[in-house]
């Protein structure tokens, strides 16, 4: 069995989807929609509610957090290769992050996504430019899947030249 999960870390607070049935579903701490507390006593947590059992399962994780210096040290068995993608992650903002823009970055690889939040407006704060680092575990770089109608939603409508230049590579891999 695989264990696909979303994990979202701002303000020493950690929000877990799951993925199930190609939707995202908020995994919820006490009632609450994000777990407050240290990483160790997380994890137990979440192994405890996810009914995760380290021999017999496999992971493919999605992890977003706001700090650069953040490293997943846990020793979980990694599918073979990540199955999330840029779009999962423009759905989790849609339906539960309180940011109207973003920059997440992988690497060398930055991208600046927008997105309106008309239904959250009135429960958070909104919170404008803030910069995300993204891994996924197994590693696989997410950024590199840019399709070209995300081109718009780079702020201004501009690639930045690092960004133009992985594209080009990236189309020129392709061919």
């Amino acid at each position: 069995m695989v264990y696909k999960y979303l994990f979202f870390k701002a303000d020493n607070k950690i929000m877990v989807c799951q993925q199930r049935d190609d939707r995202l579903e908020l995994v919820k701490y006490k009632g609450e929609d994000y777990y407050l507390g240290n990483l160790d006593s997380f994890w137990e947590w979440w192994e405890k509610t996810s009914s995760f059992l380290a021999m017999k399962h496999k992971v493919d994780f999605l992890i977003l957090v706001d700090d650069s210096s953040f490293e997943f040290e846990k020793e979980y068995s990694p599918v073979a290769e990540s199955s999330w993608s840029l779009k999962e992650v423009k759905e989790f903002f849609a339906q539960y992050a309180p940011y109207s823009k973003i920059e997440l970055r992988q690497g060398e690889s930055s991208y600046k996504l927008s997105i309106k939040f008309e239904k959250l407006a009135d429960k958070y704060r909104d919170k404008v430019d803030n910069i995300l680092y993204i891994s996924t575990f197994p590693n696989k770089k997410l950024l590199s899947h840019i399709e070209q109608s995300d081109e718009e939603e780079v702020k201004g409508g501009e690639l930045s030249p690092l960004a133009r230049y992985y594209r080009e590579k990236n189309r020129e891999y392709k061919n």
